[in-house]
This record gives structure tokens, sequence and C-alpha cells, in this order.
């Protein structure tokens, strides 16, 4: 009696006799630790991440140690992420935003073996936290986030 293999489809196209691996473009992968404590909020008109060119988006609850999609990125998708994320409004939406809050999630970008995590809030004000800077239009984001991960 032989038994059934599960084979992924990367592998399957793989020519053993090729310098290359085959490409992956979306699975697994555990979420990493956020930091400790957040610094203090503060303003900032400058970007909120830095313009490089990132490999890898995730979408993370906080303090999870857990596995969660992920999504290899070409330079496209890269730029227009890293845009997305720098054109968040620096206004909140509403006076209140000061207090309001939601469910917090992290969106997390790799460029190399560097991390960098923002704090996305999907309450009412939708804001943005990443290293104490705090911008707003986090719904938007967090949906094109979902979007690139399920398609």
């Amino acid at each position: 009696m032989t038994a059934a293999v599960a084979v992924p489809a990367a592998l399957l196209a793989w020519a053993p006799w090729s310098s290359t691996l085959p490409e992956v473009e979306r699975g697994n992968a555990r979420c990493p630790s956020p930091p400790s404590a957040p610094p203090p909020a503060q303003s900032g008109t400058g970007p909120l991440v830095p313009d490089v060119r990132y490999h890898m988006v995730q979408l993370c609850p906080p303090a999870s140690a857990g596995r969660t999609s992920f999504r290899i990125l070409n330079d496209r998708t890269s730029t227009e992420i890293v845009n997305r994320i720098n054109a968040l409004s620096t206004a909140p939406p509403s006076p209140v935003c000061a207090t309001a809050a939601g469910s917090p999630i992290d969106l997390v970008l790799r460029a190399g073996s560097t991390e960098t995590i923002i704090r996305l809030d999907t309450g009412p004000c939708g804001s943005a936290h990443h290293d104490g800077v705090v911008r707003y239009g986090a719904h938007d984001l967090y949906r094109y986030t979902t979007d690139l991960l399920e398609h």
C-alpha cells in the first residue's frame, strides 16, 4: 500500500536541476514580539515609515506569538504600501480621538532582517502608531493590507 504525500504546489514547479528555489508568494509566519512599552505619542509631519524596499507584509494581533498569513511584496506593491502609510493624515477625524480606542492589530513590514511594526487601531478614530508618531486613516490601510493577504 502506498501512502499519499501532500506536496505544496510551489515545490511541484521546482526543477531540481535549477539553481533557484521556487518563489513563494504567501504563507504563514510567526508574529514578531511588539516593543515592551510604546514610546509616548507625538505628532509628526515626516514619513511614518522609511521609504525602503520591504519584501514582506503581515498582520498580527498584538502580543501574539502565533502564526499569521504573510505576503511577499514586489517593488511596486512595496512602494504602494509605503506611500499609503506615509500619506495618512496627521489630523484626527474628531476631537474625541485622543481617548477613543478600538481593536488594535500590528501591521508588520520586513526589509532584510529589519521588522517595522505599525500598530493600527481599527476603532472609531482609525489611528496608526509607529515609534510614538500617530497618524489617522488606519481603516483604509487595514482593508488594503487584508486584501493583499487574501488575494
